[in-house]
Protein backbone atom coordinates (compact mmCIF):
# COMPACT_ATOMS: atom_id res chain seq x y z
CA UNK A 1 0.00 0.00 0.00
CA UNK A 2 1.40 3.48 -0.95
CA UNK A 3 1.22 5.93 1.57
CA UNK A 4 1.44 9.13 -0.05
CA UNK A 5 0.63 12.62 1.99
CA UNK A 6 -0.81 15.69 -0.04
CA UNK A 7 3.03 17.05 -0.16
CA UNK A 8 4.18 14.17 -1.99
CA UNK A 9 1.75 14.55 -4.73
CA UNK A 10 2.40 16.75 -7.89
CA UNK A 11 0.63 17.15 -11.28
CA UNK A 12 1.45 14.44 -13.85
CA UNK A 13 1.96 11.73 -11.08
CA UNK A 14 0.79 8.50 -12.63
CA UNK A 15 0.39 5.18 -10.78
CA UNK A 16 -1.17 2.02 -12.87
CA UNK A 17 -1.97 -1.37 -11.49
CA UNK A 18 -3.17 -4.77 -12.24
CA UNK A 19 -4.59 -7.04 -9.76
CA UNK A 20 -2.64 -9.84 -8.76
CA UNK A 21 -2.54 -12.18 -6.07
CA UNK A 22 -0.23 -12.96 -4.22
CA UNK A 23 1.70 -15.50 -6.15
CA UNK A 24 2.06 -13.08 -9.21
CA UNK A 25 -0.55 -14.34 -11.27
CA UNK A 26 -3.23 -11.77 -13.19
CA UNK A 27 -6.71 -11.81 -11.29
CA UNK A 28 -9.44 -11.72 -13.86
CA UNK A 29 -13.34 -11.00 -14.18
CA UNK A 30 -14.95 -14.01 -13.30
CA UNK A 31 -18.69 -15.48 -13.29
CA UNK A 32 -18.19 -15.68 -9.22
CA UNK A 33 -17.31 -11.92 -9.03
CA UNK A 34 -20.93 -11.65 -11.05
CA UNK A 35 -22.70 -13.57 -8.68
CA UNK A 36 -21.17 -11.97 -5.90
CA UNK A 37 -22.26 -8.33 -6.96
CA UNK A 38 -25.52 -10.20 -8.07
CA UNK A 39 -26.07 -11.08 -4.21
CA UNK A 40 -24.96 -8.24 -2.56
CA UNK A 41 -26.98 -5.88 -4.87
CA UNK A 42 -29.62 -7.51 -6.29
CA UNK A 43 -29.41 -6.56 -9.71
CA UNK A 44 -30.70 -9.61 -12.08
CA UNK A 45 -30.49 -7.38 -14.99
CA UNK A 46 -30.39 -10.31 -17.67
CA UNK A 47 -28.01 -8.30 -19.25
CA UNK A 48 -25.67 -9.70 -16.22
CA UNK A 49 -27.31 -12.93 -15.63
CA UNK A 50 -28.40 -14.64 -19.11
CA UNK A 51 -25.85 -15.16 -21.62
CA UNK A 52 -28.73 -15.68 -24.26
CA UNK A 53 -30.47 -12.43 -23.87
CA UNK A 54 -26.88 -10.69 -23.86
CA UNK A 55 -25.72 -12.53 -27.42
CA UNK A 56 -29.49 -11.10 -28.06
CA UNK A 57 -28.48 -7.95 -28.21
CA UNK A 58 -24.93 -8.23 -29.68
CA UNK A 59 -22.50 -8.85 -26.92
CA UNK A 60 -20.36 -11.62 -27.18
CA UNK A 61 -21.90 -12.91 -23.31
CA UNK A 62 -23.09 -11.55 -20.23
CA UNK A 63 -21.82 -8.26 -19.25
CA UNK A 64 -19.86 -7.32 -16.11
CA UNK A 65 -21.75 -5.10 -13.81
CA UNK A 66 -20.24 -1.60 -14.80
CA UNK A 67 -19.88 -1.14 -10.68
CA UNK A 68 -17.78 -4.11 -10.44
CA UNK A 69 -15.24 -2.61 -12.96
CA UNK A 70 -15.78 0.88 -11.27
CA UNK A 71 -14.67 -1.01 -8.02
CA UNK A 72 -11.46 -0.36 -9.10
CA UNK A 73 -11.18 3.16 -8.61
CA UNK A 74 -11.57 2.63 -5.19
CA UNK A 75 -8.41 0.43 -4.99
CA UNK A 76 -6.12 3.14 -7.45
CA UNK A 77 -7.14 5.89 -4.78
CA UNK A 78 -7.43 3.65 -1.45
CA UNK A 79 -4.26 1.91 -1.94
CA UNK A 80 -1.94 3.11 -4.92
CA UNK A 81 -2.93 6.59 -5.43
CA UNK A 82 -2.78 8.47 -2.69
CA UNK A 83 -2.93 5.03 -0.75
CA UNK A 84 -3.31 4.92 3.07
CA UNK A 85 -3.73 9.04 3.95
CA UNK A 86 -6.36 9.12 1.12
CA UNK A 87 -10.77 9.96 1.45
CA UNK A 88 -12.28 9.15 -1.76
CA UNK A 89 -15.21 11.35 -1.96
CA UNK A 90 -16.47 11.91 -5.83
CA UNK A 91 -16.43 10.00 -8.76
CA UNK A 92 -17.57 11.12 -11.90
CA UNK A 93 -17.28 7.42 -14.33
CA UNK A 94 -17.67 6.53 -17.99
CA UNK A 95 -18.18 2.98 -18.96
CA UNK A 96 -16.90 2.93 -22.57
CA UNK A 97 -16.74 -0.56 -23.32
CA UNK A 98 -18.14 -3.36 -22.21
CA UNK A 99 -16.13 -5.92 -19.77
CA UNK A 100 -16.43 -10.00 -19.98
CA UNK A 101 -15.35 -12.64 -17.94
CA UNK A 102 -12.26 -13.47 -18.30
CA UNK A 103 -11.26 -9.92 -19.14
CA UNK A 104 -7.66 -8.57 -17.57
CA UNK A 105 -7.92 -5.15 -16.39
CA UNK A 106 -4.95 -2.71 -15.58
CA UNK A 107 -5.86 0.90 -13.78
CA UNK A 108 -4.11 3.87 -14.91
CA UNK A 109 -4.28 7.48 -12.31
CA UNK A 110 -2.73 10.40 -13.50
CA UNK A 111 -2.98 13.47 -10.61
CA UNK A 112 -4.48 16.70 -12.83
CA UNK A 113 -4.79 19.15 -9.77
CA UNK A 114 -4.07 19.86 -6.58
CA UNK A 115 -6.03 22.23 -4.46
CA UNK A 116 -3.93 23.10 -1.35
CA UNK A 117 -6.99 25.18 0.43
CA UNK A 118 -8.66 21.64 0.26
CA UNK A 119 -6.13 19.14 0.35
CA UNK A 120 -7.74 17.83 -2.23
CA UNK A 121 -6.49 16.02 -5.36
CA UNK A 122 -8.05 15.50 -9.00
CA UNK A 123 -7.00 12.29 -10.31
CA UNK A 124 -8.24 11.44 -14.01
CA UNK A 125 -8.22 7.60 -13.98
CA UNK A 126 -8.65 4.81 -17.15
CA UNK A 127 -9.20 1.00 -17.23
CA UNK A 128 -8.09 -0.76 -19.76
CA UNK A 129 -8.72 -4.37 -20.88
CA UNK A 130 -6.12 -6.94 -22.31
CA UNK A 131 -6.43 -5.78 -25.72
CA UNK A 132 -5.70 -2.03 -24.79
CA UNK A 133 -8.80 -0.70 -24.77
CA UNK A 134 -10.44 1.23 -22.52
CA UNK A 135 -13.11 0.19 -20.87
CA UNK A 136 -14.02 2.85 -18.34
CA UNK A 137 -12.77 6.53 -17.39
CA UNK A 138 -13.32 8.87 -14.61
CA UNK A 139 -12.54 11.94 -12.93
CA UNK A 140 -12.08 11.20 -9.21
CA UNK A 141 -11.96 13.62 -6.22
CA UNK A 142 -10.09 12.85 -3.42
CA UNK A 143 -8.88 14.33 0.32
CA UNK A 144 -5.57 13.83 1.18
CA UNK A 145 -4.04 14.07 4.45
CA UNK A 146 -1.09 16.30 5.12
Amino acid sequence: MNAYRFSDLSVGMEVSFNHLDSKGTRIEITPVQYDALRMLTGDVSPIHVDEDYARERGFRGTVCYGMLVSAYYSTLVGVYLPGKYALFQEAHISMTKPVYAGDRLTVTGTVKELNDALKRVTIKARIRNQDGETVSRATLEVGVSE
